[in-house]
C-alpha cells in the first residue's frame, strides 16, 4: 500500500485499505453490487488518462450521457474455423480422446521471433505441445526434441488446466517463458515452471492446492502476478473463483487453502449468478467454470467461462460435452468485475448444431491478440462423439464428452466492447493527462457524425470516416472535459491523448505484428 487509506492506481482510484477485499462474496445467486469505484464518491475528482485508450465499457468517465445508448459488441467467429484440430500423432492420443486446443494455454506474439507462440493441449490429459504461426491462422507443429513431435519438455506433466506466459517481471519478457500448471483430480497442489526457449520447462515449484481450471494472469497496472483459483461449495454456489496475488511468480506460488472458503492467503472472488440464464435444454444452476483475464488498454478485460450444464453424468450419458460460454468483464482495479451484458461473447452451439464447437466452449488464458486493428479471440471447443461412450470414471480416455476439441478464432473491432450511439451529448468527467499534444478517437462515422471539442476549444465534426485511430485536434497537456455530440448512427468506442504517433501507451492482451510487446509504445 502507498498510504493508510490504501493504494491509488493510475486511473485515480483509491482502493480500500484491506486488500484485496475480504467479506464481500455471497453464498446465493444474487448479482454483486456494481464495483465500488462507479460508486459517485468514490470516483476520483479528476481522472488521469495518461494510461491507454479510454473505453467506455460503463460510466467512469462519464459525467452525463443525454440521447445516447451503450451498445455492448460480440466477437465474431471465423468462417475458416477451427484453425487448429487434431491430427498429429500427440493430439489424436492413441486412439483415445482427440483434442487440439488452449485449455488456458498460451498464443503470444514473440517481437524478437516474429512469430505467435501457441501453447496448447494434444490429446484430452495428454500432453502439452507448442507450435507458431506466421498470422494467427496457419500454424507449423515443429518437430523437436527427444520423441521428433512438438511436445515440450518434460513430457511428464500432464495438463488439467495451465497456463504459458512472458516474464514480464524480466527487461526482456520473451526471453523467459513461465508456466502455471495444475494436473487433473480434484483439490490438488500444482506446479509453476519456467523455459528459456519456451520448450524446455525446469525448476519445479510446487504450489498451493486448489480445483481444477485454475490459471493465472499479469496485472501489468499494480505489477501483480494473479492466480484465479477454481473452488467449489457444493451446497450453494458450487463451482467459482478464489483470488490469490502475489509480487514474484516462482517463489510467490506458496499459498495455503482449503479449495473452497477463504484463508490467510486466498480470498473467496467471483461466481455465476441469477443473472447468467439457465440453459433451456439442463435448467441447471449456472455455474462458474473459469475466469481468465488479460489487460487491454487501460482496463482488464475478462472472460467468464459460464457453465450451464449438464452435469459430467449426463453428459457422459450423451457423449457430449458440456455447455459452457464466454461473457465478458471489465474491472478497472483488478478485483471487481462489471458485467452488465450476461449475452455470451463467445457461446457453444449446441448438441443439435453438428458443429465442431457443440460444447465445452473455453477462452485462452490470455484471451487475445490484435492484428490488422482486430482483436483475434482463440477458444477451445468439443464436437463430442455420441457414439463413444464409457462407464463414468474413465472419461479422460474414452468418453465421447471430450472428443474432437479443436481451436478455434474470432474476431471484435479493436476497442470494439461497447460502442456509444444515438443522438445526443456525452460530457466526460474532469480528465488530465501530462503526455501528448493531440487528441485520438476510435470511432465509426461512416453513417451520421461526431462533433468533438474540448471544453473551451474549437468543435471539430467527423464524418464519412469509419477508423481505428482518428487525430481529433491539438490539445495542451492539463485538466480538461471532452464533449462528443453524436448524430445519424455514428458509433464512439474510445479516446485518448498521444503525440504524433497515435500511440496510447496502453496494453494490448497478447501483442500482435504491429507493437514492440504487450504494450503500444
Amino acid at each position: 500500500m502507498t498510504n493508510s487509506e490504501g493504494e491509488v492506481l493510475y486511473n485515480g482510484i483509491q482502493l480500500p485499505p484491506q486488500w484485496p477485499p475480504r467479506g464481500e462474496f455471497t453464498n446465493d445467486a444474487k448479482p454483486p453490487n456494481d464495483p465500488f469505484y462507479l460508486e459517485l464518491d468514490n470516483i476520483p475528482k479528476v481522472i488521469p488518462v495518461d494510461l491507454g485508450r479510454q473505453l467506455f465499457v460503463d460510466d467512469f468517465l462519464i459525467e452525463s450521457m443525454e440521447g445516447l445508448e451503450r451498445i455492448y459488441q460480440h466477437p465474431v467467429k471465423y468462417a475458416g474455423n477451427p484453425v487448429v484440430k487434431a491430427d498429429t500423432i500427440l493430439e489424436m492420443n492413441g486412439g483415445h480422446n482427440a483434442t487440439a486446443r488452449p485449455n488456458g494455454g498460451g498464443l503470444w506474439w514473440d517481437p524478437k521471433a516474429r512469430c505467435y507462440r501457441f501453447w496448447y493441449e494434444a490429446g484430452w490429459l495428454h500432453t502439452i505441445a507448442y507450435m507458431e504461426s506466421p498470422d494467427g491462422i496457419t500454424f507449423d507443429k515443429e518437430k523437436f526434441g527427444k520423441y521428433k513431435t512438438n511436445e515440450i519438455y518434460p513430457p511428464d506433466i500432464i495438463p488439467d488446466s495451465w497456463e504459458v506466459l512472458p516474464d514480464f517481471q524480466k527487461e526482456d519478457p520473451y526471453s523467459n517463458w513461465l508456466m502455471y500448471l495444475r494436473g487433473p483430480g480434484g483439490d490438488l497442489p500444482g506446479l509453476c515452471l519456467e523455459s528459456s526457449n519456451g520448450k524446455h520447462f525446469k525448476n519445479r515449484v510446487l504450489t498451493g492446492s486448489s480445483g481444477d481450471r485454475s490459471n493465472v494472469f499479469w496485472n501489468p497496472f499494480r505489477q501483480k502476478w494473479v492466480f484465479s483459483l477454481r473452488g467449489y461449495r457444493p451446497k450453494d454456489v458450487g463451482r467459482m473463483t478464489c483470488y490469490y496475488e502475489t509480487d514474484d511468480f516462482m517463489s510467490g506460488c506458496k499459498w495455503a487453502w482449503n479449495g473452497g472458503y477463504e484463508s490467510e492467503d486466498v480470498v473467496e472472488w467471483a461466481k455465476a449468478d441469477e443473472l447468467d440464464a439457465r440453459h433451456p435444454d439442463f435448467n441447471c444452476p449456472t455455474q462458474l467454470y473459469a475466469l481468465c483475464a488479460v489487460a487491454y488498454e487501460s482496463i482488464m478485460v475478462g472472460a467468464f467461462e459460464i457453465h450451464r450444464g449438464p452435469d459430467n453424468a449426463r453428459a457422459a450419458n450423451a457423449g457430449m460435452p458440456k455447455i459452457t460460454d464466454i461473457v465478458f468483464a471489465y474491472s478497472r482495479d483488478g478485483f471487481h468485475w462489471f458485467r452488465p451484458d450476461r449475452t455470451p461473447a463467445i457461446a457453444s452451439e449446441g448438441w443439435e448444431s453438428s458443429k465442431w464447437d457443440a460444447g465445452y466452449v473455453q477462452p485462452l488464458g490470455n484471451l487475445f491478440t490484435i492484428q490488422e486493428e482486430k482483436l483475434c479471440f482463440y477458444y477451445g471447443a468439443f464436437a463430442g462423439d455420441p457414439s463413444r461412450l464409457s462407464s463414468y470414471g474413465h472419461l479422460e480416455n474414452d468418453n465421447g464428452m471430450y472428443h474432437n476439441g479443436a481451436t478455434g478464432l474470432a474476431h471484435l473491432r479493436r476497442d470494439g466492447f461497447a460502442a456509444i450511439t444515438g443522438d445526443g451529448t456525452l460530457l466526460t468527467r474532469e480528465i488530465s493527462f501530462t503526455q501528448g499534444d493531440r487528441l485520438f478517437v476510435n470511432a465509426d462515422c461512416s453513417q451520421g457524425e461526431i462533433e468533438v471539442s474540448i471544453i473551451g476549444g474549437e468543435a471539430k465534426t467527423i464524418r464519412s470516416i469509419n477508423e481505428t485511430k482518428i487525430e481529433v485536434c491539438k490539445a495542451s497537456p492539463g485538466t480538461v472535459r471532452i464533449s462528443f455530440k453524436i448524430s445519424g448512427g455514428a458509433k464512439l468506442y474510445s479516446f485518448w491523448f498521444s503525440n504524433e504517433t497515435g500511440k496510447s501507451r496502453g496494453y494490448l492482451g497478447g501483442g500482435g505484428p504491429d507493437y514492440p510487446g504487450i504494450q503500444d509504445v
